[in-house]
């Protein structure tokens, strides 16, 4: 029987899961001050909305409300009572945030616009500005803003190393961590590798794994079980971990 580091160390290296591994950026992206607080802001406002929802209010908020070269110190200085009917007014008569983030998305901003003042000197570039091997620093600066929970910063690291090149891109792949979010729970239990389905019992089974690269497995896992591995009616048959699956279905919850 396959060992959890075979089968997981297959999923990262085998050209028959290349597919459902995201691509790499082989260069680094350019990031004015304009394009970095959009990104910043993209995060905080991915929570309950579309990506593409996020990112183009995101682009409107900041090109329009305020000047390039201040917009932090700017929102950090604002008074609440101005800044709110900006932030709930949006563009095509929607607020920016969705409806879960509505009423808190002015405050956080602001609170967190007042630690890229203080903590990286009003330019956000410098939050994801580190080395590979430090590259879990993304996460964790991510994750100490208001309004960022776990997996938007985890999301924040993955798409600025992956997509954009930064920390050395592809280099700091060895030293990325996963996000164990439900789907990769999920499918790790049902395989048969995790304990349970939980954060804990899916880092414990990646980490003991030791696979050459925890950012691939991460999207393998999770593209499975988005497309396959769903909470009710799994398409097993379908699912290309069909023949490595225990189907650890009976006590699944999620």
């Amino acid at each position: 029987m396959k060992t959890a580091h075979a089968i997981l160390e297959k999923l990262v290296v085998d050209p028959e899961f290349a597919e459902y591994r995201f691509p790499w950026s082989e260069t680094r992206r350019h990031f004015t001050m304009s394009t970095a607080s959009s990104f910043f802001i993209e995060v905080m406002l991915n929570y309950g909305q579309r990506a593409e929802r996020a990112w183009e209010g995101a682009e409107h908020f900041v090109e329009t409300h305020f000047p390039e070269d201040s917009i932090w110190k700017d929102i950090a200085a604002m008074h609440l009572n101005r800044l709110t009917p900006i932030c709930r007014g949006g563009y095509e008569g929607t607020g920016y945030a969705s409806r879960f983030g509505f009423n808190d998305f002015p405050r956080y901003l602001r609170e967190n616009a007042r630690v890229i003042v203080d903590k990286y000197d009003a330019d956000p570039r410098k939050i994801w500005n580190v080395t590979p091997e430090n590259v879990e620093q993304i996460y964790s600066r991510f994750f100490q803003f208001k309004g960022i929970g776990q997996a938007l910063a985890k999301m924040a690291q993955f798409n600025l190393v992956r997509s954009h090149g930064v920390a050395g891109g592809i280099q700091s792949k060895q030293y990325l961590k996963a996000k164990p979010d439900m789907h990769v729970q999920r499918v790790l239990y049902r395989l048969g590798l995790s304990k349970s389905i939980s954060p804990s019992s899916a880092i414990q089974c990646i980490e003991e794994a030791k696979v050459s690269s925890q950012a691939d497995l991460d999207a393998v896992l999770f593209n499975v079980g988005r497309k396959f591995c769903h909470k009710t009616n799994p398409q097993c048959k379908e699912c290309i971990l069909n023949t490595y699956c225990k189907k650890v279905l009976i006590t699944s919850k999620r």
